[in-house]
């Protein structure tokens, strides 16, 4: 509390009947203004501990993420392997901080696939994907696993909820036609297909 500051009263007069003003009046409450400096709220110990490290495991797995249109520095360098362990490490650390993280669950995800672990990227996207069902890259990379590992009908799943977030999007499209493909959804398949194909002619993919 940094100060406080008076502000209006109210009152009420003891005889009903007394014409007369301001004379034999009761308080009957009134207001007061209390400054308070919130700039620290939420600044914990705990809370920056979570934010250093998540910078930390952030900053390491970064350049082996492998993200289409970006460049992505190799993963199967000593180097790389040790600092992809290391971020995970941390973010690990994040998790036990803050277990309700989605966003460190995916980076998770992005490391072990940078690492070719692809049951435990799942897994880690899997997390993500429950934790921010509204984020369509989360469900992207999660059936992207799913299939990997031949899990069609999560792949299909999560494929066509990345559609009902963003349905003008050709990409999340193509990959709902990808994954009924594989689940042997033929018919549907190829309706899908249709779809991807006249809303984006000039996609190779």
């Amino acid at each position: 509390i940094v100060s406080l500051q008076g502000g209006g009263a109210t009152f009420r007069k003891l005889d009903p009947n007394d014409e007369a003003q301001h004379k034999n009046l009761a308080l009957t409450g009134c207001d007061i203004q209390v400054i308070m400096d919130v700039s620290g709220v939420g600044e914990t110990p705990a809370s920056q501990e979570h934010d250093r490290l998540y910078r930390a495991g952030l900053d390491l797995i970064n350049p082996y993420m492998q993200i289409v249109g970006r460049e992505t520095q190799p993963a199967d360098t000593e180097t790389a392997q040790e600092e992809l362990k290391r971020g995970i490490e941390l973010l690990m650390w994040v998790l036990d901080i803050n277990p309700g993280n989605g966003s460190a669950w995916w980076i998770i995800g992005k490391a072990e696939q940078a690492l070719d672990n692809t049951e435990v990227a799942c897994d880690a996207f899997g997390h993500a994907y429950r934790l921010k069902s509204e984020n369509a890259d989360t469900a992207r990379e999660y059936m992207y696993e799913c299939l990997k590992l031949g899990r069609a009908a999560q792949a299909i799943s999560a494929a066509r909820h990345a559609r009902e977030l963003k349905p003008d999007d050709m990409g999340l499209v193509a990959n709902l036609a990808l994954a009924l493909l594989i689940g042997g959804e033929l018919e549907e398949a190829a309706e899908v297909i249709e779809i991807a194909v006249n809303g984006a002619p000039d996609d190779p993919i």
